[in-house]
This record gives structure tokens, sequence and C-alpha cells, in this order.
């Protein structure tokens, strides 16, 4: 059974900065399940579903940015159980990111972010007994934008992004190069 409330709410709190906020409470539990005769998970709340996930967003969009804008958020994922017998718990996270975006010529737009920016350990994923942390801060910077195919006569969205991956290693920093890709897809005609 699943049961919850869900609430967003957008302010402009002076010109250019605009708040952003959302939450979800929710319960997730078995109403019933018994297996093989040697468990039964009736009534217990299920694993991996947190029961709150939230995020506020302060943005900041100057007009020489042409649309563009500066954004801080802070992103709350609430505890969970680890298992259907609801013996183990993960605590759940908070997480700081930042982003920015400029859009210039036509149809083209520079963006940039990085999440995780005070690196905190935390995980990903959790299940059973197994924790998967994901200790490091993590950012993508590239362009987007449109073209022309002649030859289709149709508009083509590209991107080409570059992902970056910091890790403290022993008091060190360490930077490598995560990915980098460059895809194309077909937009609808405006």
């Amino acid at each position: 059974m699943h049961r919850g409330v869900e609430l967003g709410l957008g302010l402009t709190l002076a010109q250019d900065w605009q708040i952003d906020a959302s939450l979800s409470y929710a319960k997730h539990t078995y109403e019933t399940w018994t297996v093989s005769g040697t468990a039964d998970y009736s009534g217990k709340e299920m694993e991996t579903a947190p029961r709150v996930i939230a995020n506020t967003r302060f943005s900041y969009s100057p007009g020489y940015m042409n649309g563009g804008r500066f954004q801080l958020e802070w992103f709350r994922l609430g505890s969970y159980w680890l298992d259907a017998a609801n013996t183990g718990k993960y605590g759940g996270h908070n997480l700081i990111n930042l982003r920015a975006n400029y859009p210039f010529g036509k149809g083209m737009e520079l963006f940039g972010s990085i999440s995780n920016l005070f690196d905190k350990h935390y995980a990903e994923t959790a299940d059973g007994t197994d924790l998967y942390f994901w200790p490091a801060t993590l950012g993508y910077s590239g362009v987007t934008g449109e073209v022309v195919s002649r030859a289709r006569g149709e508009r083509m969205a590209w991107n080409r992004a570059v992902g970056w991956l910091v890790l403290a290693l022993q008091g060190g920093v360490f930077y490598g190069l995560r990915n980098a890709r460059l895809s194309r897809r077909p937009i609808r005609s405006r």
C-alpha cells in the first residue's frame, strides 16, 4: 500500500532571485505478503522506499545571463529499510548541488553542474546488507545546441558533455576524466 502527499512551492524573492521547494512524504507497506510459510512481511514497510524526499533550490537569474541562471540546491533523501523484514536501515542523506547554464547564439547553451559539492559520503543505493557508497563530488560541463540537417531537412539537437570526478585520496586530490560523449537526437520542428 502506498500512501502519501507531495507538495511544491515556487516563490520570487526579489528581482532575479527565486526559491523553489518540493517535499514528498509517503509510507509504503506490504498489506499481505507471506513467503513460502517461512516469513510474514505483512504490515512491514517496503525496503528501499524512503518516507521523505525533499529539495530546495535557490536560483539567481541576472539579466546579463540571457535567461541563464546559477542554482544552489539542497537535496534530502530520507531513511529507509534495507530489507523486507525491516531489520537494517539506511539513515538517508543530505546533499548540496550547484549548477549553472548560459544560453547564447541561436539554440546554443553552455552548462555545468557539481553534484555533492561538499563531498559527503553517501549511499546512492542500499539494499539487504549492501550499501553502495559514492564518496565523491561529480560534475559535468558542456555545450548543447540545435543544427538543421540540410540532407534530411530536420532539426537535430546535439550536446558535447564532459563528465569529471573529484576524489579525495589520502589527503590528496585526484582529477579524472569520467566520460565524454557526443549524442545526437532528432527534435520536432518549430
